[in-house]
């Protein structure tokens, strides 16, 4: 038997309709089975999303709010299948916690020849990694793609010397001038080659005039990020540095902000060491 109880239920007596509180029955595929609640067993006739059921007939039993139930999923479907949507809810889940890099399409490894002819920037996210895997059309030629990044958290477990390390980030609007786009402390010590070898940042939006942001270590300039008028493609430049355990890389946005420039996201690669 496979029971889905996630979350608690509504139930009024007379009505068919069922309403959920945590619930994902739409996303979990609940499609028949047995719904389950102080002993009464009813067939389920239809789900309308993931709160919200009806019934094969009324409740008979007591009006109620946030209460424990179970659904039998085994009794509409084979656990073959049940297991199936189980892992295709994983794979949603996972797609919809993740938002600081927006992809144009995602699927298999072997689908992604399906946008070798896409235009340069396309981004395409592997769910067939584990963890998702990113990767960036690096020019119009098809089939030039650059990665793979990794999207999301890393696998756990210590790391070796000389593994690569990407820092994915995006800033989705148009930043204030001198405005903070970009966070984050290292848990590793990371060496940067000169000029961000391996590193790409693009911009949704053109900017106007050339706008340079800063790339910072500790509060102190590292790097830089230049976008000539008109340029989608950041140029990158480093002499070259190395971030330690708890130390702080922040990119901060022009001052004062250019006219145009928006959407800006990229991938800076290092090295563990």
């Amino acid at each position: 038997m496979t029971i889905y109880s996630t979350g608690t239920v509504s139930v009024t007596s007379g009505s068919k309709t069922v309403t959920g509180s945590g619930t994902a029955w739409d996303l979990f595929l609940i499609n028949g089975g047995l719904f389950s609640l102080a002993g009464i067993a009813i067939p389920i006739a239809s789900v309308t999303s993931d709160t919200e059921l009806e019934l094969a007939y009324v409740w008979p039993g007591a009006t109620g709010s946030g209460l424990t139930y179970a659904v039998d999923r085994q009794s509409a479907y084979s656990a073959k299948a049940t297991e199936a949507n189980d892992r295709l809810a994983d794979i949603t889940i996972r797609l919809q916690a993740l938002s600081f890099i927006n992809f144009d399409a995602a699927g298999t490894l072997a689908e992604r020849a399906a946008y070798d002819a896409e235009p340069k920037e396309f981004i395409f996210l592997d769910i067939s990694a584990d963890p998702f895997e990113l990767w960036i059309k690096a020019s119009d030629t098809p089939g030039d793609w650059a990665g793979p990044n990794l999207y999301g958290r890393g696998p756990a477990g210590p790391t070796g010397v000389g593994d690569k390390f990407d820092l994915l980030f995006e800033d989705p609007g148009k930043p204030a001038g001198g405005e903070e786009v970009f966070r984050a402390v290292y848990s590793t010590e990371v060496v940067y080659p000169a000029n961000f070898g391996g590193s790409f940042v693009f911009a949704k939006v053109a900017a106007t005039a050339s706008a340079v942001w800063s790339v910072d270590l500790n509060g102190v300039q590292v790097g830089t990020i230049t976008f000539a008028a008109a340029a989608m493609t950041g140029t990158l430049a480093t002499l070259g540095f190395t971030a330690q355990p708890g130390d702080i890389l922040t990119i901060i946005a022009p001052d004062p902000p250019d006219d145009t420039l928006s959407g800006v996201y990229g991938v800076l690669t290092g090295t563990r060491s």
